[in-house]
C-alpha cells in the first residue's frame, strides 16, 4: 500500500552549510524535500533533481517554513532541521504514525523523541527532560522534527514570525488551545549538543527553562 506523500521542510540560515547533509537523506520516492533558504542565498550548483530549493521572500525560520508550506505539493509536511540525524527507520516510522491518526479530525501534530549524538553523559538528563516536558505538557520543540497536515499548520496560524526565537513552541501552543493534540512517534532524531558546549550546559538550560516558560505564560494570559 503507498505510505502518505509528504513535504519534507528544511529551513536554514544565510551562513549555515547544513543543507547539504539532507542531500543523504534516504526518503521515498514519492516525497518530497524543500529546502528553504532566506533571501539572497543562491541555491548550489546542480542540485538533485529531487531537492526543491526555495528561496523565501523574508528572512527568519519561521518565515522560511511558512512560506514552504505554501509552496509544498503534499498535505503532509515533516519540519526537519539541517542538522538533525535522522534513524535508518525514519521515514517508516513516521508513515505508520500517519497511517493510524489520518482518520483523526484534526490529526495530531507527530514528533519524535530527542538524541544528543555528543555533549556527554549529561546530555542524557536533557533527553529526559524533553520526554518529560511532552509528556506532562505536551509542548515537543522543532528540533524533534514535528510533522502536520497543512490543515493543522494553518489552523495554528502558522509559525509566528513575531517571535523572536521558539516559533515552534508557540505554533505547539497554539495549536493544542485549538484543540489539536500531539503524539510521540516511537523513535528519536539526533541533534548535537554544540550550544550547550559553546555556551554552558547549565547556562543553556537556564535560558531555555527561563525562554520557555515566559512564552507559555504569555500564551495563557493571552487566551484570557
Amino acid at each position: 500500500m503507498m505510505t502518505a506523500a509528504v513535504s519534507v521542510i528544511v529551513p536554514v540560515a544565510a551562513d549555515e552549510e547544513m543543507w547539504r547533509a539532507p542531500f543523504d537523506w534516504q526518503l521515498p520516492p514519492h516525497w518530497q524535500l524543500i529546502i528553504a533558504a532566506p533571501p539572497h542565498k543562491p541555491p548550489p550548483p546542480n542540485p538533485p533533481a529531487n531537492i526543491k530549493w526555495l528561496t523565501c521572500p523574508r528572512p527568519g525560520r519561521a518565515a522560511q517554513m511558512n512560506a514552504a508550506a505554501e509552496y509544498a505539493d503534499n498535505e503532509w509536511l515533516w519540519f526537519v532541521h539541517a542538522d538533525t540525524i535522522l534513524p535508518a527507520n525514519a521515514t517508516q516510522k513516521l508513515s505508520a504514525a500517519i497511517a493510524k491518526c489520518a482518520q483523526q479530525t484534526p490529526p495530531p501534530i507527530l514528533y519524535f523523541d530527542l538524541r544528543f549524538v555528543d555533549g556527554g553523559a549529561k546530555m542524557l538528563l536533557n533527553e529526559l527532560g524533553a520526554r518529560l516536558r511532552c509528556m506532562f505538557y505536551a509542548n515537543p520543540f522543532g528540533d524533534q522534527a514535528l510533522c502536520m497536515t497543512r490543515a493543522v499548520w494553518r489552523q495554528a496560524g502558522g509559525y509566528p514570525e513575531d517571535a523572536a526565537c521558539g516559533e515552534d513552541h508557540l505554533l505547539v501552543l497554539r495549536a493544542r488551545n485549538k484543540g489539536i493534540g500531539v503524539r510521540r512517534i516511537n523513535a528519536a532524531v539526533g541533534t548535537s549538543a554544540r550550544r550547550y558546549q559553546r555556551e554552558g550546559w547549565l547556562r543553556t538550560i537556564l535560558l531555555y527553562r527561563r525562554l520557555w516558560t515566559q512564552q507559555y505564560r504569555q500564551e495563557r494570559h493571552r487566551r484570557q
